[in-house]
């Protein structure tokens, strides 16, 4: 038997597949998907926070914009883009964080800094949720427990709206319905379309006008 045909095993495919693509799948999650349980970081925030001290900046120092600090962390560390932020998908599971308020989160790790048994309903007291850009109602608290407790949840957010009672008679004889603030990721002109189309097909009844009257001053 030759040395090459020594050197030639036989093995399943179907065992083969499994063994080589756990190993992918865990490569992608611990190297750049899903934040590590011992900080709470994934890479591309770690190196963010590595770049930044390499720059020297700190609380002290001058102002440096956010673009310096991303083509600093990309041209070095970061093979990727600069869009990998709440959502991290790896092979398998992924992971959606919502946006929250960063004076809230930085409170709360000052805390956990100088107390790391706290409770997590005392963290909840300086962070009570996720803060979304756009505005909107989260309904219940129970999942934003749930989420914060295990690590899993979802949240239900609802527009945020007023109604103005009718005045006079025609158009202006109808209460409206003013809405000032949409959930986050809503694109609002698909909103006034997916409203319209449900008038059209009379799936939504007693709707006369529908308008969008955002300017620069908000929705």
């Amino acid at each position: 038997m030759t040395l090459r045909e020594q050197s030639i095993q036989k093995v399943s495919v179907d065992l083969e597949m499994r063994r080589s693509y756990l190993s992918y799948a865990m490569s992608v999650i611990v190297g750049r998907a899903l934040p590590d349980v011992r900080d709470g970081l994934k890479p591309v925030h770690r190196r963010l926070i590595y770049a930044m001290q390499g720059l020297g900046l700190a609380s002290n120092k001058p102002h440096r914009k956010a673009a310096r600090i991303v083509g600093e962390a990309m041209g070095k560390f970061h093979p990727h883009g600069d869009a990998n932020g709440s959502t991290g998908i790896a092979v398998g599971m992924a992971s959606h964080m919502p946006p929250h308020n960063l004076g809230e989160v930085c409170r709360a790790l000052v805390r956990y800094i100088d107390d790391p048994d706290v409770s997590l309903g005392e963290l909840m007291k300086i962070i009570p949720g996720p803060d979304f850009p756009t505005g909107g109602v989260i309904l219940g608290r129970a999942d934003i427990i749930d989420a914060y407790s295990k690590g899993r949840g979802k949240l239900t957010v609802r527009g945020r709206t007023t109604v103005e009672e009718p005045k006079g008679r025609g158009p202006q004889g109808k209460a409206r319905i003013i809405i000032t603030e949409i959930p986050y990721q809503v694109n609002k002109s698909r909103l006034v379309e997916q409203i319209a189309d449900l008038v059209r097909s009379k799936t939504v009844d007693g709707v006369s006008d529908l308008r969008d009257e955002s300017d620069r001053r908000g929705v």
